[in-house]
């Protein structure tokens, strides 16, 4: 958890540096997020696995918005609104396969999560919907 606070005391720091503070209200967010994974949302169907694909997106996501953001004006913004989608299909790509590895993770980890009664994704739906999924 100090890590997170760390994290967010240096975004802050940054966000201010490149004349954007409100940027670390992105980061706010991603370690709320991050605490509200790993205390209680990874038990539920589907949520913790959407929470860790999010993260990983934000990660892609968050370098270019701090890069690229505070450099926009008239000039070129159609420059920078064309790197963003880019970067964004990046990050939907990191998202998707991220997901698609925790549901994975899930099937390997069946037997340990019914031991916990988490309620994931094979659990619930069954090992078939879930690897049709």
């Amino acid at each position: 958890m100090w890590s997170n606070g760390i994290g967010v005391v240096l975004g802050f720091i940054l966000a201010n540096w490149v004349h954007k503070p409100q940027l670390v209200a992105i980061l706010i967010g991603a370690a709320l997020l991050n605490y509200m994974y790993s205390a209680n949302l990874k038990k539920y169907l589907l949520i913790g696995n959407l929470c860790v694909a999010l993260l990983v997106g934000l990660a892609v996501l968050i370098v270019p918005l701090f890069e690229l953001y505070p450099t926009v004006n008239k000039n070129n913004q159609a420059l920078h609104l064309l790197l963003l989608k880019v970067i964004f299909d990046y990050a939907l790509f990191a998202m998707i396969t991220t997901l698609i590895r925790e549901l994975i993770k899930d099937l390997q980890d069946l037997k340990g999560d019914r031991l916990m009664r988490l309620q994931t994704a094979p659990i619930v739906l069954g090992i078939f919907k879930t690897k049709l999924i």
